[in-house]
């Protein structure tokens, strides 16, 4: 497969949960451990793109959630991506996932306890506080 051919899934969760949630997310997703890395400390390498290698960089927020995450998977389908997270939500692990054919920003699917459902989340800004706030309209 050439490099032009290869595809990739970006995408922005919060999770929440146990104390080992993020890397429980990052084993489930196949991101190694090594590109798994707060906003803050990452110094600029970005090599593993170019080896086409999954990756997770995270920041701290507060509220229902714990961290905020943007995850570049490879060789993966959006598909795929909300499958692997409902089967990790198993593990105790609550996910949001935002809801990309929704025409507002703050419509996310929350996967809980196995089940997948419609919610609207929010984000204060000035206290990286995310809470849960609503059943979206369906």
């Amino acid at each position: 497969m050439t490099a032009s051919a290869v595809s990739m899934v970006s995408a922005s969760v919060y999770v929440g949960g146990h104390a080992n949630a993020l890397m429980a997310l990052a084993n489930c997703l196949g991101v190694p451990p090594c590109n798994v890395f707060a906003h803050a400390q990452h110094g600029g390498d970005y090599s593993f793109y170019r080896r086409n290698e999954n990756s997770i960089q995270y920041a701290a927020v507060n509220g229902d959630f714990f961290v905020a995450c943007d995850v570049d998977l490879f060789y993966t389908t959006p598909g795929e991506l909300k499958s692997k997270l409902q089967a990790l939500s198993l593990q105790g692990i609550t996910v949001a996932l935002p809801d990309e054919a929704s025409t507002s920003p703050f419509d996310y699917f929350i996967f809980e306890n196995g089940v997948v459902r419609s919610a609207e989340v929010l984000q204060d800004d000035d206290t990286d506080t995310v809470t849960i706030w609503r059943a979206a309209k369906a």
